[in-house]
Protein backbone atom coordinates (compact mmCIF):
# COMPACT_ATOMS: atom_id res chain seq x y z
CA UNK A 1 0.00 0.00 0.00
CA UNK A 2 1.21 2.92 -0.81
CA UNK A 3 -0.19 6.88 0.85
CA UNK A 4 -0.07 10.11 -1.44
CA UNK A 5 -1.47 13.29 -0.27
CA UNK A 6 -2.90 15.54 -3.08
CA UNK A 7 -3.15 19.10 -2.26
CA UNK A 8 -5.36 21.48 -4.21
CA UNK A 9 -5.64 25.46 -3.56
CA UNK A 10 -7.69 28.44 -5.31
CA UNK A 11 -7.64 31.77 -4.66
CA UNK A 12 -9.39 34.11 -6.51
CA UNK A 13 -9.09 38.01 -5.86
CA UNK A 14 -11.42 40.21 -7.32
CA UNK A 15 -11.43 43.95 -8.39
CA UNK A 16 -14.57 44.49 -6.78
CA UNK A 17 -16.35 43.12 -4.29
CA UNK A 18 -18.74 40.43 -5.18
CA UNK A 19 -21.83 38.21 -3.85
CA UNK A 20 -20.82 34.37 -4.45
CA UNK A 21 -23.36 31.99 -5.76
CA UNK A 22 -24.28 28.57 -4.93
CA UNK A 23 -19.97 26.24 -6.03
CA UNK A 24 -20.18 22.61 -6.65
CA UNK A 25 -16.15 21.34 -6.28
CA UNK A 26 -14.97 18.12 -7.31
CA UNK A 27 -11.95 17.74 -5.22
CA UNK A 28 -11.87 13.88 -3.86
CA UNK A 29 -10.74 10.96 -6.24
CA UNK A 30 -13.37 8.31 -6.65
CA UNK A 31 -12.82 5.61 -3.77
CA UNK A 32 -12.50 1.56 -5.31
CA UNK A 33 -11.35 -1.78 -4.39
CA UNK A 34 -7.77 0.09 -5.28
CA UNK A 35 -8.18 3.43 -3.58
CA UNK A 36 -9.14 4.59 -0.11
CA UNK A 37 -9.57 8.09 1.38
CA UNK A 38 -8.00 8.00 4.48
CA UNK A 39 -8.46 11.55 5.36
CA UNK A 40 -9.76 14.32 4.24
CA UNK A 41 -9.94 18.53 4.86
CA UNK A 42 -11.63 21.22 3.12
CA UNK A 43 -10.96 24.86 4.28
CA UNK A 44 -13.03 27.77 1.94
CA UNK A 45 -12.61 31.07 2.77
CA UNK A 46 -15.09 33.43 2.95
CA UNK A 47 -16.91 30.67 5.43
CA UNK A 48 -19.12 28.34 3.44
CA UNK A 49 -21.75 25.83 4.57
CA UNK A 50 -20.84 22.54 2.95
CA UNK A 51 -23.11 19.32 1.88
CA UNK A 52 -21.58 16.82 -0.07
CA UNK A 53 -23.14 14.73 -2.07
CA UNK A 54 -22.81 11.92 -5.31
CA UNK A 55 -23.51 12.27 -8.60
CA UNK A 56 -25.15 10.65 -11.18
CA UNK A 57 -21.10 8.94 -12.06
CA UNK A 58 -21.02 7.95 -8.30
CA UNK A 59 -18.46 10.99 -8.03
CA UNK A 60 -18.19 12.68 -4.67
CA UNK A 61 -18.64 16.61 -4.89
CA UNK A 62 -19.07 19.21 -2.30
CA UNK A 63 -21.56 22.05 -2.55
CA UNK A 64 -20.37 25.02 -0.70
CA UNK A 65 -23.28 28.36 -0.17
CA UNK A 66 -22.20 31.24 1.09
CA UNK A 67 -23.84 34.03 2.90
CA UNK A 68 -24.95 36.80 0.90
CA UNK A 69 -22.50 39.20 1.46
CA UNK A 70 -20.08 41.09 -0.87
CA UNK A 71 -16.52 39.93 -0.79
CA UNK A 72 -12.78 40.74 -2.54
CA UNK A 73 -11.35 36.99 -2.38
CA UNK A 74 -12.69 33.65 -2.17
CA UNK A 75 -9.55 30.92 -1.28
CA UNK A 76 -10.29 27.20 -1.44
CA UNK A 77 -7.66 24.54 0.33
CA UNK A 78 -8.25 20.90 0.06
CA UNK A 79 -6.35 17.86 1.14
CA UNK A 80 -6.97 14.32 0.83
CA UNK A 81 -4.83 11.76 1.98
CA UNK A 82 -5.22 8.79 -0.14
CA UNK A 83 -4.35 4.74 0.15
CA UNK A 84 -3.41 2.89 -3.04
CA UNK A 85 -3.75 -0.76 -2.80
CA UNK A 86 -2.72 -1.72 -6.96
CA UNK A 87 0.58 -2.82 -6.18
CA UNK A 88 1.01 -2.70 -10.71
CA UNK A 89 -1.00 0.15 -11.67
CA UNK A 90 0.90 0.28 -14.58
CA UNK A 91 -0.19 -3.23 -15.67
CA UNK A 92 -2.35 -3.41 -18.62
CA UNK A 93 -2.45 -5.45 -21.36
CA UNK A 94 -1.43 -4.21 -24.72
CA UNK A 95 -2.32 -5.34 -28.43
CA UNK A 96 0.76 -6.94 -30.24
CA UNK A 97 0.22 -4.28 -33.17
CA UNK A 98 1.01 -1.10 -30.65
CA UNK A 99 4.43 -2.76 -29.22
CA UNK A 100 6.21 -1.08 -31.60
CA UNK A 101 5.94 2.86 -32.44
CA UNK A 102 4.85 4.12 -35.22
CA UNK A 103 1.80 1.61 -35.17
CA UNK A 104 -0.71 1.39 -38.14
Amino acid sequence: MKRVTICHITHYGFAAPVRLGQHRLFLRPREGHDLRIAESTLVILPKAVTAWRRDFYDNVLAVASFADEAVDSLAIESNVEVELHDTMPLDFIVEDHALRYPFS
